[in-house]
């Protein structure tokens, strides 16, 4: 059934910005449960009658409330923060801004220095991940900490250079269905390119951050010296794999890494052919990606 004898009354919630999965179910309620209503069409109609379906862009919204949380936390707080020296405190935290599209973010702070001692991206959170590439890397070359805390303030700098200019281009090329992300295929495909650019883009915001002034306090690089005053030796800290394998002798439950595209790709009888699509939605997807951010 076609949208436009509801034209009006979709570009009119639209313009309220009511999301497609909203317009949907009234369109469909006002049409007594026709056919042809679904999110994915209403969102098809407002791309080709020019209207977006986007209220206030996600970046603005998040921004407003997450100063909002922090001027909450200091007037709720009377205690002001305080980390005395390096490795007294590191904060470590995820963020999952672009989980949509499967990277998730994870750093670790210094609470002294405020230095990021480390950080990765990948797919999903995974526990193995975080102890190979963010903990272990920053323990053998910082030391141990004595406490553990959340991040407080660099999420606002990822999200605002790494995130949001990957999540709008992302978010405008499934409006415009160039991207299916129901699509096990194309999931992969886009985590697997997104994570690499924002990989790019994370390491940049580190070394940004690590070298940028504090006012009244001084450089991160500088502040962190040589770090924490507990040093721990390599053979003391495993790797992932024998890592887990310890936590299933002493625990009894397991660790998993991941497990990408495998059942995909034993599903295939043709695995030559599996190849050749990957690279292709990959070209497809790194040309769309260029072409929006030019």
């Amino acid at each position: 059934m076609s949208l436009q004898p509801y034209s009006d009354i979709i570009l009119d919630m639209a313009k309220q910005g009511l999301p497609s999965a909203e317009i949907s179910a009234r369109i469909s309620h006002e049409s007594g449960g026709g056919r042809g209503f679904s999110a994915r069409n209403v969102r098809r109609f407002c791309a080709a009658k020019g209207s977006s379906l986007m209220g206030l862009p996600d970046a603005h919204l998040e921004l407003e409330v997450a100063k909002a949380i922090t001027e909450g936390a200091r007037n709720l707080n009377p205690t002001p923060y305080r980390a005395d020296y390096m490795g007294q405190k590191v904060h470590m935290d995820q963020n999952e801004k672009l989980a949509m599209f499967g990277v998730t973010h994870v750093v670790a702070i210094d609470g002294f220095s405020k230095k990021i001692v480390a950080h990765s991206s990948m797919p999903i959170k995974n526990n193995l991940v975080i102890y190979e590439d963010v903990f272990r890397p920053a323990v053998l070359a910082n030391g141990m900490w004595d406490q553990n805390h959340v991040v407080e303030r660099i999420w606002p700098e990822v999200n605002n250079r790494v995130n949001y200019p990957q999540k709008t281009a992302l978010v405008q090329l499934v409006d415009q269905e160039e991207l299916d992300m129901d699509d096990n295929l194309v999931r992969y495909c886009v985590s697997n390119l997104t994570g690499q650019l924002c990989h790019i883009g994370l390491t940049m915001v580190v070394e940004s951050w690590n070298a940028h002034r504090i006012p009244g306090k001084g450089i991160p690089n500088d502040l962190a010296g040589s770090g924490c005053p507990k040093k721990i030796p390599q053979e003391l800290l495993p790797h992932s794999l024998e890592a887990a394998d310890l936590y299933k002798q002493h625990l009894g439950s397991q660790l998993l890494g991941y497990i990408l595209l495998l059942e995909l790709i034993h599903s295939q009888p043709n695995r030559t052919n599996l190849q050749l699509r990957i690279s292709l939605q990959r070209n497809i997807l790194t040309y769309q990606t260029c072409s929006l951010e030019q």
